[in-house]
């Protein structure tokens, strides 16, 4: 069973796309809405912060 089949919903993908892969995304009808992302790098200073905070 396909995703769209059981979701109705706005389908986004998010990937590190450029123009033409989400382009060819949509067109295909693949997603609704495609996010445009980069890779993540941490900042060591910003890890520690975030590993320091109560859950």
């Amino acid at each position: 069973m396909q995703l769209r089949d059981r979701f109705h919903g706005p389908y986004i993908l998010a990937d590190a796309f450029d123009r033409a892969t989400a382009e060819a995304v949509l067109s295909g009808r693949r997603a609704d809405l495609v996010a445009f992302a980069r890779p993540f790098r941490p900042i060591p200073i910003w890890l520690n912060g975030c590993a320091s905070v109560p859950r």
